[in-house]
């Protein structure tokens, strides 16, 4: 029931704005201290009659050792990931890995999706609170 849902939303999305959108984005701990699993899903509404090309920005905020931080994809992904990429035409699943670094307490993660090429979509930008952990 939730797939066709999410089917139905893609190509029949009723009273909302074409472009692109976060239909879900998660994040759970995996098995060594710091590390996190994430699943991103892109989707875009209405004009899907073209591929869509871009990447996904990510800052991370948190303390580190009692001060105010960021850490970016590159810093948290081995081999490191600057952005990233996507090329879809109905939604995309990105999923990986990262690892925080030892002592950083995260607080929320904000997401910037810029697409690329000839595209005049609208970047899109949304922040997530950081899961609590043992929280699944």
């Amino acid at each position: 029931r939730e797939e066709i849902e999410f089917y139905r939303g893609i190509v029949a999305p009723g009273d909302v704005q074409s472009g692109l959108r976060i239909h879900r984005f998660t994040l759970e701990e995996g098995s060594a201290v710091g590390e996190y699993h994430y699943d991103l899903v892109l989707t875009q509404l209405k004009r899907n009659d073209r591929y869509v090309t871009g990447v996904v920005d990510w800052k991370i905020a948190g303390l580190m050792v009692g001060e105010q931080g960021e850490l970016a994809l590159a810093g948290v992904t081995n081999p490191s990931v600057k952005q990233l990429k996507f090329r879809f035409r109905y939604f995309q699943d990105l999923a990986g890995k990262i690892t925080l670094p030892e002592g950083f307490e995260p607080e929320k993660v904000t997401l910037s999706i810029q697409p690329g090429g000839k595209s005049k979509l609208p970047s899109v930008e949304q922040s997530f609170d950081w899961p609590q952990p043992g929280s699944r």
